[in-house]
């Protein structure tokens, strides 16, 4: 896929053609087709990694294709594989996972979302299911990507640009719209056409597929337990001893409560998953959790419920701290 002068025209055309099958309407066929993109992914990264570690002597450019610049054909060639392009032109994990966040938002919701132009293609919420198989099956393949790519973001990093497909742009859509500012009814107008109570469902579900199938999954106890550190810096509970950021920052400064649910699902999960291994990190859990459960949405309260009981069930004596 690519050539020996370094081009990358012919991956970008077939990441292209995975791209716009994505919502198949096919749930089987649909994974397939992210398998196959994640792969291609894949294969830029490291295509990257090998162009730096031999000091960029690689003759030809991924973003100039076969047709001359003054080609009309080539130009038309160009506009449609301009998603594939800045795909294939992402140097780093971290640039993919938050340019599939963003496509991941900017797609819409289960009424608003258009074809992604497959032969097959649904629209509606498989496209967001879609590109969450993608950026599923990416990280899933970060073990095999080496060292030098899969050290080059950092699992704070990486948790953000998970949370990012639930961040601020995806909860003002996820908002009902006849509670805008000033009461005015909007949910009579156009608006309410174009929201759909179900988006908020399938976001939550795709990003903690993420979480579990994308990092928890395929990873050792250790980082699990550094993973469970950071998914509990996250909370409305803050530790001096909270992980950092990308930028600094000791953790995600206001977190929704869209991500909040997804976080504190995930900690259940871990906490089953590690028992007594998670021993260590269960005073600052608790804490945590218990901040959650005072939380103003529903949402929030019940799962760290849920969590609450899944850390009792492996260290009772927490219980009692819980209760006084």
């Amino acid at each position: 896929l690519i050539s020996s002068n370094g081009s990358t025209g012919t991956l970008e055309e077939v990441m292209s053609i995975c791209w716009k099958n994505l919502d198949d309407e096919s749930a089987f066929c649909s994974d397939q087709w992210a398998e196959a993109l994640a792969r291609i992914l894949a294969t830029t990264l490291q295509y990257h990694a090998d162009k730096n570690n031999s000091g960029g002597n690689v003759s030809g450019s991924p973003k100039k294709g076969s047709a001359g610049a003054g080609d009309s054909s080539g130009d038309e060639a160009s506009r449609r594989r301009g998603r594939a392009t800045r795909l294939s032109d992402a140097s780093s994990l971290k640039r993919l996972l938050n340019y599939l966040a963003d496509q991941f938002v900017k797609s819409g919701g289960e009424l608003v979302a258009a074809r992604m132009g497959g032969m097959f293609s649904v629209g509606g919420r498989a496209v967001r299911v879609g590109i969450g198989l993608v950026f599923s099956k990416l990280l899933q393949l970060r073990p095999q990507l080496g060292e030098d790519i899969a050290n080059a973001t950092t699992p704070p990093e990486t948790l953000f640009a998970v949370l990012k497909l639930l961040g601020p742009d995806m909860d003002k859509q996820l908002r009902p719209p006849d509670t805008g500012v000033g009461g005015s009814l909007t949910g009579f107008g156009a608006a309410s056409r174009n929201w759909s109570k179900a988006d908020a469902g399938v976001a939550r579900a795709i990003t903690g597929r993420i979480l579990r199938e994308g990092i928890a999954q395929v990873s050792s106890e250790a980082t699990q337990l550094a993973f469970l550190q950071d998914l509990v810096a996250v909370l409305p509970f803050s530790t001096p001893s909270s992980p950092k950021g990308p930028d600094g920052q000791s953790s995600n400064p206001t977190p929704n409560a869209n991500q909040l649910q997804c976080v504190l699902v995930e900690i259940s999960h871990l906490i089953v998953t590690l028992s007594e291994a998670s021993m260590a990190k269960m005073e600052e859990t608790l804490a945590a959790l218990k901040s959650c459960l005072e939380h103003a949405d529903s949402g929030v309260r019940h799962e760290a419920a849920v969590a609450c009981h899944s850390l009792c069930v492996f260290f009772p004596e927490m219980g009692s701290k819980l209760v006084r």
